[in-house]
């Protein structure tokens, strides 16, 4: 069996860079972008597993990506986890309500968001929708 692919879709490359070691030491398949456009063109193209996507990038943001994957029929159903230094709870509820299965506020730990990718794919094994 495969392991897990996640795609992130964030335009600080330090920030992928990072997430992207921790994750890849963990066994996960990671693909990246670096704006939302992008983010969309490798949902459609890689199928990921789950998503983490930033709430604020140029061009394309975060939540009008949220809610182009929630409308396609291709990339509805996957996991996505929106990542953003904005901490203010109309913000959270903002990208929910978009689509977002949990929110994360930057800055924090790997082990946070380790939880709540594992949570989240989880889930989805044990409803049958890998």
């Amino acid at each position: 069996m495969s392991q897990p692919k996640i795609l992130i879709v964030d335009d600080e490359y330090f920030f992928i860079e990072t997430i992207k070691m921790r994750l890849e030491t963990l066994g996960y398949d990671v693909i990246f972008a670096d704006n939302g456009a992008d983010g969309m063109e490798e949902a459609l193209a890689q199928k990921p597993n789950l998503i983490l996507a930033d709430m604020i990038m140029p061009d394309m943001g975060g939540l009008e990506l949220i809610t182009l994957l929630r409308t396609n029929e291709t990339t509805r159903h996957i996991p996505i986890i929106a990542l953003s230094a904005l901490s203010e709870p109309q913000n959270i509820r903002e990208a929910i309500e978009a689509g977002a299965n949990d929110y994360i506020v930057k800055p924090f730990e790997s082990a946070e968001l380790i939880n709540k990718i594992t949570s989240l794919l989880t889930e989805r094994r044990a409803w049958g929708k890998t």
